[in-house]
């Protein structure tokens, strides 16, 4: 009897066992997103064809970044390099750069992969030029009043839209069928076909801030800010990329001195951040119909970027710069002291970060826990870091604002 009772206890114990181990698939709740990159058929099968990475806007990429935090190159141009790069079909780096030695002109590099210069052209651009490389290879730049289209080849200007005595923004963005949309003087929003024709413009009184703006997923709606003399911004706009009507706007608050441009994930959740507007002052997410979702305060400083499991990065702080990680419901995940950055956050395919300071002059590399992965001290007096990209081959690429002559363009391995 006894050996009958310890033989069922004994039988027991190992059933129980075993069905706590045989039942893996129980995970504990996640507030990760899965995050999709989105074909967009009118840009560049590139690894980094626009600002950004992508018409979203996600600062994403899906490769994996420099691990070894070397300086591989430094190509010195005749002038800096202040807002954005993109690379091409072939892996070029094209970049504007401002201030020439010569004459304070400007110019457009492809510089080839290895660092050595594949073409330069001079023309008429701003220091806030932003090249986008679209499907047929070609790049687009704008300089204020006309768009170029750019051969890949040589640097030839294969075709050019004028745009006369009217004032637009060099910021651009493109529609799922290569229209093209931008910002333009006395608070119009534009969208022109690749030939010139002007599809639609509109107009509100609140003027459309003429900076860095994102498309949804599907294309069907442009987010962007619209901004009072220069210094109250009112709302962000949802705009229907087909017709130009406005689908809603939030109010965001009345007095404002920084924007940065909105984010927009796989579900077109729309995530952005505010400067200096009172108690209010935080990174913000909305739903695609305008409703908010959850509110981060702090003052933030610079355009966000999302991982693959729907983990935001961000900057906070007045004197505490702090790069800050939520999760996808945003829950505080992290953070990490690194100076003040004047320049985007980007993000690997393994939800690494890379960070910038200019005044500590450093590069960081943060893995999706915050803990650090590297750092490289850079030379001189740098007060703006051109927004960096990666490369198929994991190369982290970036340019800098300094005295013409000391400026580079880095590639770091």
């Amino acid at each position: 009897m006894i050996k009958l009772k310890f033989l069922i206890l004994f039988l027991s114990f190992i059933l129980l066992f075993t069905c706590k181990n045989k039942n893996p698939t129980e995970t504990p709740p996640s507030n990760n997103r899965p995050q999709m990159d989105i074909l967009w058929p009118s840009l560049a099968d590139s690894p980094w064809p626009m600002f950004h990475h992508d018409p979203q806007s996600t600062g994403r990429s899906p490769y994996v970044g420099p691990r070894k935090g070397k300086i591989k190159w430094i190509f010195t141009p005749g002038g800096s390099i202040y807002n954005s790069i993109a690379i091409g079909t072939d892996s070029t780096i094209y970049f504007p750069t401002c201030y020439e030695i010569e004459g304070n002109k400007s110019a457009l590099y492809a510089v080839r992969p290895d660092g050595s210069l594949k073409w330069k052209i001079w023309l008429p651009l701003g220091s806030e030029t932003q090249p986008m490389v679209i499907a047929d290879g070609s790049i687009l730049v704008s300089n204020g009043t006309s768009i170029y289209f750019i051969n890949p080849d040589d640097g030839r200007i294969m075709h050019q839209i004028n745009f006369g005595r009217v004032n637009i923004s060099t910021y651009l963005n493109i529609g799922i069928d290569g229209t093209l949309y931008f910002a333009a003087e006395e608070g119009h929003l534009y969208a022109v076909s690749q030939q010139g024709d002007i599809l639609w413009n509109i107009h509100t009184d609140e003027h459309f801030y003429s900076f860095n703006f994102p498309i949804s997923p599907d294309g069907s709606t442009i987010y962007i800010f619209t901004e009072k003399d220069h210094q109250s911004v009112a709302y962000l706009y949802a705009i229907q990329t087909d017709n130009g009507q406005i689908k809603w706007k939030h109010h965001i608050g009345e007095r404002q001195n920084t924007l940065y441009s909105p984010l927009v994930d796989s579900d077109g959740n729309v995530y952005y951040g505010t400067f200096h507007l009172g108690d209010s002052t935080g990174f913000y997410t909305l739903s695609s119909q305008g409703s908010l979702r959850w509110y981060y305060p702090g003052v933030v400083s610079n355009e966000p970027t999302i991982d693959y499991d729907g983990k935001l990065y961000f900057q906070t702080g007045n004197i505490d710069q702090l790069l800050i990680s939520l999760d996808y419901l945003g829950d505080f995940c992290w953070q990490q002291e690194i100076g003040p950055n004047k320049t985007t956050f980007i993000c690997d395919r393994e939800g690494a970060i890379y960070a910038f300071s200019t005044d500590r002059v450093r590069v960081s590399a943060f893995d999706n826990n915050g803990v650090l992965l590297w750092q490289i001290n850079l030379e001189g007096y740098i007060s703006r870091i051109a927004a960096p990209v990666i490369g198929s081959d994991g190369i982290l690429y970036f340019g800098t604002y300094q005295e013409p002559g000391k400026a580079g363009l880095y590639a770091i391995e």
